[in-house]
């Protein structure tokens, strides 16, 4: 058996299922910290100590970029990814997951600049937005190991692999 015709370790079902759950809790940790600006008493329930603290975060003043509040980006971000991951899930289309792929990066890049902000000017790490960043990380994982899965079309036509199990035309 040849290289390119080993098993998958791991079922493209099951990384979509991953993907969809790495988004889900990406958007989750975004709309608490998106609800911490509300009711910030909540935010304590994440700031076991002055270090890992997203109450100190939270007061520091430094919870924008360009002016649009981190949580806003965490939210919108994910929304946006999450529409590409479920038209990824649903119709095999590897263009989805290139997009996904591209917000990801997109994300991490300003996930650097957050982290930056936290650990050189704030000196306090939120632990909800870290959530949200390492969720993203596990999205672009994903993404990477589906696109690495998922061979296209020698026409250049979108690959629409059926999952695992489904019924194909000959059925």
């Amino acid at each position: 058996m040849g290289a390119s015709e080993r098993t998958p370790r791991v079922s493209a079902e099951t990384l979509y299922a991953l993907l969809l759950l790495f988004l889900l809790v990406g958007l989750g940790a975004s709309l608490y910290a998106a609800y911490e600006v509300v009711d910030p008493s909540i935010a304590r329930f994440c700031s076991p100590n002055p270090f890992l603290s997203c109450s100190a975060v939270l007061a520091s003043g430094h919870t924008t970029l360009l002016g649009i509040p981190d949580w806003s980006i965490g939210v919108g971000g994910y929304v946006v990814m999450l529409a590409l991951g479920v038209l990824a899930y649903r119709t095999f289309d590897r263009r989805y997951l290139r997009w996904l792929t591209f917000f990801s990066v997109l994300g991490l890049l300003v996930a650097l600049v957050l982290v930056y902000t936290e650990l050189a000017v704030i000196g306090a790490i939120c632990l909800v937005c870290s959530t949200a960043h390492l969720a993203n990380v596990g999205v672009l994982g994903t993404c990477a190991a589906l696109l690495r899965l998922s061979r296209p079309d020698p026409s250049g036509a979108p690959s629409k692999a059926p999952p695992a199990g489904a019924p194909t035309d000959g059925d």
